[in-house]
């Protein structure tokens, strides 16, 4: 759990406690005055006169219960909204259908990690549309919504491995959108993200040193279709497109490279091969001919060079 989850969990119980209350006394009331007042010993009306001090005392009492409701509530969200100075920043993004989390030194996942009892500053946007992050075990839940950035701070109590979802519909595949938060002792943590991090510097060096390294079979650059393949899942390419030829969201990477296709450009039919000018195109405008048999859900993207380079090798080695 978080610093803030019994404080979450208290006022939940605070205001269901008096709303249950509230039922109790009210139907008590209800049923009393129905005995009480039945029209077998009451044949006549009588004239129900004003009652000051009864008004007041009925709407008094109901205004206190609510700003006690409100100052609890309050005082628990500026709880989860205050940043202590030493909390490690990790930039959280969303976008359909998945998460990706980046870490003060630059290492990226899909996995969120946390550091236990240091305090967490999660920033937070989205690419495309509203999604809203939802970890059930710490009572977190912040809505992202598109040009607007936000963050919540939260400090895990205990290690372990809860659930991270998406608590806002987002489309289709609204429902892929579930990873891992894993709380780690500090000397794991910084362990796990540094030796991921060098991992990364290792294969991009290893790129930079030996860019004639091909595959054998298909004459492919090994490197950067292992780049590729880390793009594509960095990008959350594979929510939409497959790459075992089942039909998805999007049409397939395993056999698109070099595939005739049918598409819609500005309203009319054209053939086209897929070749890398158009799977370029296609990456960066994806509303500019769209596969037929399918709709434009995919956002304009802003990867460079080397990085479409990358993605289109990967997508010729699953040829």
């Amino acid at each position: 759990m978080a610093n803030f989850t019994r404080d979450v969990d208290n006022v939940f119980l605070y205001i269901g406690g008096i709303g249950f209350f509230l039922l109790l006394l009210i139907t008590f009331l209800m049923l009393f005055f129905i005995f009480k007042y039945r029209s077998s010993k009451n044949k006549e009306a009588e004239d129900v006169k004003d009652n000051i001090v009864l008004e007041i005392t009925w709407t008094l009492i109901p205004t206190i219960i609510v700003l006690s409701m409100f100052y609890y509530g309050f005082y628990v969200f500026k709880k989860m909204r205050y940043i202590p100075p030493e909390a490690y920043e990790i930039k959280v993004t969303g976008r359909q259908w998945s998460w990706l989390f980046e870490y003060e030194n630059g290492f990226k996942s899909d996995t969120l990690y946390l550091l236990l009892n240091k305090p967490v500053k999660l920033t937070m946007k989205t690419t495309d549309v509203i999604h809203s992050l939802y970890i059930p075990a710490f009572r977190i839940k912040e809505d992202l919504v598109p040009g607007y950035e936000t963050y919540i701070s939260l400090t895990p109590e205990d290690t372990g491995t809860y659930d991270l979802l998406c608590a806002e519909y987002c489309g289709d595949l609204h429902s892929y959108m579930v990873t891992k938060v894993k709380v780690l002792e500090e000397e794991k943590f910084y362990s796990k993200i540094k030796v991921e991090k060098e991992l990364e510097e290792k294969v991009e060096k290893a790129e930079e040193k030996a860019p004639e390294k091909k595959e054998e079979k298909s004459g492919l650059d090994i490197d950067l279709v292992e780049k590729g393949k880390k793009l594509v899942s960095e990008n959350a390419c594979i929510a939409c497109h497959s790459t075992d030829g089942s039909k998805s969201i999007g049409p397939s990477f395993k056999g698109m490279y070099g595939k005739k296709e049918v598409v819609f450009s500005e309203g009319k039919e054209l053939e086209i091969v897929a070749d890398d000018e158009y799977l370029k195109e296609s990456i960066l405008e994806p509303a500019k001919k769209v596969v037929k048999g399918y709709e434009n859900l995919m956002p304009p993207s802003e990867l460079k060079e080397e990085e479409l380079k990358a993605i289109i090798e990967y997508i010729k080695f699953l040829k």
